[in-house]
Formats: structure tokens, sequence, C-alpha cells
């Protein structure tokens, strides 16, 4: 492929990018034909940044489809999702494998649809590949997009490697008026003259982000570097190979990204989001004491004497719950504690519902679509709960779009404290990690603790509930929770009436696996380092993992016996390479079809 300098921006000249040629293009693809290539997952940048700017409901809307990956991973996710594209021959090809997908062929140009009908629209490296500029594209998707509609559009990029390049004139320069024997196919496009060229039609830029690191190495580099990166891109049957493409990509997308993802919101209202009079947080607290609205969810692991204690306080609250559900994954409990679990079940107080496999995102996934009652309260299994908890709760939930309700926890030693005047505003990934549970203060909050947390169900349910790819200890899974229903519009408050004592018991829980200070086990470190690679960009991560990997060995613990350090940093390594894995898997959310029929059952 010839590559050319053109006004500071990269043209590619090989084959033009025709309805024939993107036929053929998507029949190759991975060498297998098209059933695979629909196979083949939704880019994850682009989800991240839907999840983040563009919650379920409206009507969304694919501009240059091909195979039409990215209608299907979102159908999946609870949008309603149409795709347009100009080659018939693969419209055909994906009705094939995918009868009911939405689809439909036209010119992204000239799309088949009424003026400020649309809430979302996606154009995936298709603007890009137009000699003459994509002004028309961005007008077409200017003028279908409601006000405050969300536009999610990607293109080949020059990143800074590129612009290095090309600063060094590493690459030719097409002469004016001069043009190549072979056709252009398309151009690496400048995002910062991109960006000022769409927000002129009335856009406002949301968020941007490089992706395809590795392949723009590849493409890139020169020599036995080209060599070696091609073999790194090029081999996806080594699980080895795959992990170290996977920690090349979290280092090198930011400055070698082939690709810039950008999203943009259009001028205008966006304040329709569903009516806050639907099953929300407003609708099911009208009375603060009517305790019949709560399903109180306890998951439990490991726990014996302690959890029956936790058990009669909750059955002891006023108001007291609607319903207890405690979800078990205790292998075996002792007798008089299998026996205690066994006479609440039979009389009806609890609800005893066993998992084979202990997880505590599944635990809780479980426990929210067991649930009857439109709030659900999570509880630990060694606490001490505040007589009026689930009033508390209720009464924080009459706020406007509360989604989530995090109370107090006191923990051994702790007492309720004044926060200071105004609160540190840290943003962006680290926001509210450091926020006290303790405070006294009512605050809106973007971190929360399971242990003490209250969901709307509906909402809950809506964003597709607790992320089950948490591993381990599967530390910050909350915390991603709550950060995709602010996303998607919903208020997470934090409501210091709310209180539980937790205990800290010796045994069971997360301590089953022994102490995090001397272990070289991963379990503790890989929910946070997972936790960094979903929440946070690629710049946020790689600070992120070396700032937990020093904390985490510069304890007093470890100042006092540095003999230990080596086995600490060792989990910590098998901890960043385990959520990498787990990162390139994707988020295990409920499916939507299972959420629907939870929440009609409700």
């Amino acid at each position: 492929m010839l590559k050319l300098l053109v006004d500071g921006e990269l043209a590619f000249f090989d084959q033009a990018a025709t309805p024939e040629f993107w036929g053929r293009n998507w029949e190759r693809l991975l060498g297998t034909g098209l059933s695979v290539s629909i196979r083949a997952g939704t880019p994850g940048t682009l989800l991240r940044m839907i999840e983040k700017h563009a919650p379920a409901g409206g009507l969304c809307v694919e501009a240059g489809c091909g195979v039409s990956n990215v209608v299907r991973d979102l159908g999946r996710r609870g949008y309603r999702c149409l795709g347009v594209d100009f080659s018939t021959r693969t419209l055909t090809a994906v009705r094939q494998e995918e009868p009911l997908m939405l689809l439909a062929a036209a010119d992204v140009r000239r799309l088949p649809l009424e003026a400020e009908s649309v809430d979302v629209y996606i154009s995936q490296g298709v603007i890009g590949h137009f000699r003459d500029g994509f002004e028309p594209i961005v007008a077409e998707m200017d003028r279908i997009l409601r006000p405050g509609g969300v536009a999610f559009v990607s293109f080949p990029a020059m990143s800074w490697l590129r612009r290095r390049k090309a600063a060094r004139r590493r690459y030719e320069t097409l002469d004016t008026g001069a043009e190549p024997a072979a056709p252009f196919n398309q151009y690496a496009l400048d995002p910062d003259r991109t960006v000022a060229k769409i927000e002129r039609h009335g856009f406002r830029l949301l968020d941007r982000s490089f992706y395809e690191g590795v392949l723009g190495l590849e493409d890139e580099a020169e020599g036995l570097i080209r060599a070696w990166m091609k073999r790194v891109y090029g081999n996806r049957t080594s699980r080895l190979v795959s992990g170290l493409r996977r920690f090349l990509e979290v280092l090198v997308a930011g400055w070698a990204g082939y690709c810039v993802q950008l999203a943009f919101r259009k001028a205008g209202t966006s304040d329709d989001r569903p009516s806050t009079t639907s099953a929300s947080g407003i609708e099911v607290a009208e009375s603060a004491r009517d305790g019949a609205r709560v399903s109180v969810v306890i998951p439990t692991f490991g726990r014996e004497g302690v959890l029956v204690e936790t058990v009669s306080a909750v059955l002891a609250l006023d108001p007291p719950p609607g319903e207890l559900i405690v979800v078990d994954q205790t292998p075996e409990h002792l007798p008089e504690t299998a026996a205690r679990l066994r006479a609440w079940s039979a009389a009806g107080a609890i609800r005893l519902i066993q998992l084979a496999e202990p997880s505590i995102p599944r635990a809780m996934n479980q426990g929210l679509l067991r649930a009857t009652r439109p709030v659900v309260l999570f509880l630990d299994d060694d606490l001490v709960p505040d007589r009026d908890l689930i009033a508390g709760h209720l009464a924080a939930h009459r706020g406007a779009r509360v989604g989530a309700v995090v109370g107090m926890v006191l923990q051994p030693g702790e007492e309720p404290i004044d926060p200071p005047a105004s609160r540190r505003a840290a943003a962006g990934l680290v926001q509210d990690l450091d926020f006290r549970f303790n405070s006294t203060q009512p605050a809106v909050v973007a971190n929360c603790m399971a242990g003490n947390l209250s969901v709307s169900r509906v909402a809950a349910l809506g964003v597709g509930g607790f992320d089950e790819a948490f591993r381990g200890t599967a530390h910050r899974f909350e915390t991603e929770f709550v950060r995709r229903l602010r996303r998607s519009g919903w208020t997470v408050a934090f409501e210091p009436t709310a209180r539980i004592r937790h205990l800290r018991a010796e045994s069971g829980g997360t301590r089953r696996k022994g102490s995090h200070l001397k272990s070289a086990r991963p379990d503790y470190g890989v929910g946070d380092y997972y936790f960094a690679l979903r929440e946070g960009t690629a710049r946020e991560a790689l600070l992120f993992f070396p700032r937990r990997l020093f904390r985490e060995v510069r304890t007093r613990f470890h100042l006092s016996r540095p003999w230990w350090i080596p086995v600490k940093l060792v989990g910590e390594i098998r901890a960043m390479f385990w959520a990498i894995r787990l990162y390139a898997g994707g988020a295990k959310l409920l499916e939507p079809a299972v959420r629907r029929v939870r929440g009609r059952a409700a």
C-alpha cells in the first residue's frame, strides 16, 4: 500500500473503497468467511464510550455497518439498532446469519431517516474513505440526530508516531495536481482538524481515545522492529503472544494508535431521559417507613456464628424488610449454622439461595434477579445494623433519579466524623476513591461500599447488574457498577443516617484466602487493576499500575519485614497480567433478555 503525505494528513493508495471492495474484504476477514466476521466483537474502546455517554433506550444507527458486529452487540445490550451500508452483497450475507437484525442499504451521505429521529449515531472507520472530504457525512449526521443526541466517530488517525515521522520527512509528499496510478483508499486524518470541522456543525467533543496501538506500531515501524511487530500482531493462537499483545496495547495505544475514537454531543437539550415518575427511587420510596418495598440481600461465604447474628439483627429492623434473601456460597456450614438457616427458610423468614462457586458479583446478581421488591439493599454478612437502616435508605431514594444509595459504614474502631468544608475535587479514575464512608454529611458520590448499598432494581438491571468479570476478591467491582449507573443518568447518593457497623470477622469472606501482605496470590490486586483498565483512560491506567504496585509494598509491615516484598511483588505482577486478560475478554454483565424477564416478574 502506497502512503503519501497530503496537507499534513496521510493518504493511502491501494484499492478504491467501493461496495465490491468491501464485499470481498469482509468475506476474506479472518480467512473463514462472513459468519466469523459477524461473530467478531465490537471494539472495546467504542463500547466503553457508549456505556459512558449513551444509555440504552433510544434509536441507534450505525452508518457504514459492514458485517454489523456493532449492531448485533449493542442490540444484545438493550439498544434499538439499525445498520446501514452501501454493500448489498455484505448485507445479504449478514441477513443469512442474523435474520432478525434491522439493516438497510443506503449511502451514508443520504440516509433514509427523518430529521432529528436518531438518538445515537455511530460511524466506525468510514469518514476517511472519501477523497473529497467528509463534510457531507457530518451534515447528514447533524440532520438525523436529535438535539442532545450522541455521535461516535472513529477513523485512522495521525497519531503522535505518524506526526513524528511526517516531521522527519519519512513519508513521500503528493505533489499538487498529481495523482498516483493506484486508486485512493483512505486518509489517516488529523484528529484536531477533524474535531474542529465536526464542531462547526454544532457538536461538542465529549471524549477521545486512540486504540489499535499494536497495529499502529506494526504499520509504521521499520526494519527488524516491523518484522517483530508483524509476528506479535498476526499471531492469534499463542496465549503467551496474545497476552503480550494486550499488554503492549495498553502501553502504546496513546501514542501509536492506528485509529482514534471520538464522541460528540449535538447542541440542544438532552434532558429527555426516562421520566423520574417511572419505577425509580422516587416512586418506590413514597413512604420512608414502608420496609415492604425493600428486599435485603446478604451474600455470604465461610461465615458461621456472625452470619446468624447478622440475619437476626436484620429481621429485627424497624421497619423490617419486605423479604430477606441469603445467597450462600459456603460449601458446608457448621451443623448449628445450617440448622438455623434451614429453620428460618422453612418458616418463610428468609429465602435461601445456594451457589456452588464463590463470586461476590455473581452472588449479588443472583440476589438482584431473585428479589421481588423495587429497592434491593445489599448487606455484608458480618455487621450490626442501626435500627433505622431501612428507613434511612428509603428516605434517600426519594431524591430525583436516585439509582443507588450507599450508607455509612463504621469499621472497627471508627466513629462518625464531620467532613472538611469542601471535598477534594478529584476527577476521572480516582474520583471519590478516598471518600470517607463514616462521614456525617450527605453527598453525591462516584464510589460506594457493597456492604451497605441499596439500588433501584430497575436502574441496576438496566445497566446490566454487577460485572462478573471481576475475579479474586473482586476489589472495586461495586465502584465500577456505580460509575455505570452515573453514566446512564442515575444519581448515587451517600446517606449517613443509613448506618451499619462492620465487624470485619476474622474468618470467612475474602479473608479465607489468607493475609494479602504475605501472599503471592493475584486475587487481592486483580480487581483494582481490572477496574483501572475498565474505567480509566490509557494514561490513567498506565499511571495507576505502578502507583498501586509501589503502594502495596510501601506498608509498615513490608518496611519492617522486607523479605516479604518480593513475595508481594510476584502477586501484584500476576494480578496485572490476569487483569489484562480479563479486560481483553470484556465485561460479563447480565444478558438483556434475562434482565427484561426478571424485571417484568417483579
